[in-house]
């Protein structure tokens, strides 16, 4: 079904001017993107959904290596039998020294309240700080574009909050896609788009869509 692909397309192009904001999609009944893909094009901060035919494998890739996603369920998604190696899987093959890693990796867990936790195993953690250890990782990437797919839903709403706080402070050229349930998760973005049924049914800011939005007043 292509409909819900080009509605969202409509909305995310060069004219809106999303580089260095946090861009929000506020899933608050629906969301289903099928088999495209979050790109990067051109060198700059902009998100679009292309099918899988429009690139080639290697610039797929190469455009994946400057995004960090983080899915909801942590389980899948858990690679080492350490938390702090766990966060560092992955990061050498993108050139980063050794030292640099190590560093990113203590900046990374406190940046989300897992430091105190960095010997422990990730699979004797809760599925809240499981979520963050997958944040903790997609952070310390420092990726272009950080897309977070309801990956904070195990989340006190408090360590939502320093969450993305610590976004703000660590990664602030990052364009970031918060996928989310939790109104208190987006209020705080720059653009909140809601989908009902796959489709858009409301963009604006928090304010905006509070006065003219009955999906997301509810």
């Amino acid at each position: 079904d292509e409909g819900p692909t080009e509605n969202l397309n409509s909305y995310l192009n060069y004219d809106d001017k999303i580089n260095k904001m946090i861009f929000s999609i506020g899933a608050t009944r629906y969301t289903d993107f099928g088999k495209t893909h979050f790109l990067q094009e051109n060198d700059k901060s902009v998100v679009v959904l292309y099918p899988d035919d429009k690139y080639s494998d290697e610039e797929i890739l190469s455009i994946r290596r400057k995004i960090g996603m983080v899915f909801q369920n942590p389980d899948n998604q858990l690679v080492a039998t350490v938390v702090e190696e766990d966060v560092a899987f992955g990061p050498e093959n993108l050139g980063i020294a050794p030292a640099e890693i190590r560093k990113r990796v203590d900046e990374a867990l406190r940046q989300v309240e897992m430091y105190d936790f960095r010997l422990s195993e990730p699979h004797k953690l809760s599925g809240g700080q499981k979520q963050r250890l997958c944040i903790a990782r997609a952070l310390l990437k420092k990726p272009k574009i950080l897309i977070l797919d309801d990956s904070t839903s195990a989340v006190d709403t408090r360590t939502d909050a320093l969450i993305r706080k610590g976004f703000m402070e660590y990664i602030p050229e990052t364009t970031k896609i918060i996928i989310a349930q939790r109104v208190a998760s987006v209020q705080e973005c720059d653009m909140i788009i809601i989908m009902d049924g796959g489709m858009i049914a409301g963009k604006g800011t928090h304010e905006e869509l509070l006065k003219s939005n009955a999906i997301y007043r509810e």
